[in-house]
């Protein structure tokens, strides 16, 4: 089961109440969950590092018992950190109510099982190619993103934030699931097709279960990266050069011939 991305305050980690609960539906029901947690709070201070790092968190739930956890590493400019601040103390007056969170570091997937490894992209993280193909470089296979869309509203901001990060099944041959608050949620072939009935709409709420296959071949693009781009660069600079070259012996041909 995988949960949405969600605005009120939650944590699987710290806060007792929501955690005793969570773990005890995955226990009681038997049911392996993804959960988001919202934030954690590290408790280990030093002098040197005197306040607690603060973060957004995907976690792994089985049995009863977190076994698995990935802390958001892309974090959203102006709500959950501010660009510049270290360098320029006075935007911290501007934007009083910006969380202050710290980026996590590892890119590996969660493992599932011995077949699956999720990549645990925790909303607009899945737009990010290089992001999505570190994991996928480290054995990732399908891409679970749990995402909240609230701030869009009934604008088409979600569709378009859908469509950016449909590029990444298409890119690795790689299934996602999308499963959005308020915005829409979707199940997503490796390549790249929409499960028939499985895209929700805006603003509603739907418990669906969706059968995704994992292929277990890459794409040139998932192996090789954006070699292509400088290589089509390189050829274009090539043949505007041969164009060139070719168009003044032309001229002076004619030229010639005229005299």
């Amino acid at each position: 089961i995988v949960w949405p991305e969600f605005p009120p305050a939650f944590s699987l980690i710290d806060n007792p109440a929501d955690r005793r609960r969570t773990l005890a539906f995955s226990k009681d029901f038997q049911q392996d969950l993804m959960v988001v947690s919202g934030y954690v709070f590290t408790t280990a201070r030093t002098v040197e590092h005197p306040q607690p790092d603060y973060y957004n968190a995907n976690h792994l739930v089985k049995n009863g018992e977190i076994v698995a956890s990935y802390y958001k590493r892309t974090l959203v400019p102006f709500f959950e950190y501010l660009p510049g601040k270290a360098i320029w103390p006075q935007l911290l007056q501007w934007f009083p109510d910006s969380l202050q969170y710290t980026p996590g570091t590892s890119a590996r997937p969660i493992d599932f099982n011995d077949d699956v490894h999720i990549i645990p992209a925790i909303c607009y993280e899945a737009i990010f190619p290089k992001a999505v193909a570190e994991m996928v470089d480290n054995g990732g296979n399908i891409l679970i993103n749990p995402v909240s869309d609230t701030w869009f509203g009934d604008s088409p901001g979600s569709a378009q934030h859908l469509s950016v990060g449909l590029f990444r099944s298409i890119e690795h041959n790689m299934p996602w699931l999308r499963v959005a608050n308020s915005g829409i949620s979707v199940a997503v072939e490796a390549s790249g097709d929409i499960i028939v009935n499985s895209k929700t709409e805006l603003n509603t709420q739907v418990v669906a279960s969706h059968a995704l296959f994992i292929p277990k071949y890459r794409t040139l693009y998932s192996r090789w990266g954006d070699w292509l781009s400088p290589v089509l660069f390189v050829l274009l600079v090539l043949f505007a050069i041969y164009s060139k070259l070719f168009t003044r012996s032309g001229e002076r041909v004619i030229q010639n011939r005229d005299v």
